[in-house]
């Protein structure tokens, strides 16, 4: 069985450090104190289809880079969810 590539969890990484860069310090802690004018799940689902339309813009551009950064926040999202879901 063929595991994640290093290359794509060390861009995961990358963007989740970004966030924390911008304040985002934990989705397990940070979305419990944040305000919202929705609820943190559907925050995050707003902004994964926003990943998702960038991704396809990357694919049809050819921007083997970006495909990748846009790959990984994809992930990075629906990580979150999936983290956030299973204390419901």
């Amino acid at each position: 069985m063929r595991g994640l590539s290093k290359r794509f969890l060390d861009a995961m990484r990358k963007g989740l450090d970004n966030g924390r860069s911008r304040g985002y310090v934990g989705w397990d802690t940070y979305w419990k104190k944040a305000a919202f004018p929705c609820d943190p799940i559907s925050w995050l689902k707003t902004r994964l289809y926003q990943e998702i339309d960038e991704l396809t813009v990357a694919i049809y551009e050819g921007e083997q880079e970006r495909i990748l950064i846009e790959a990984a926040d994809i992930a990075n999202f629906a990580m979150m969810i999936a983290d956030l879901t299973k204390e419901a």
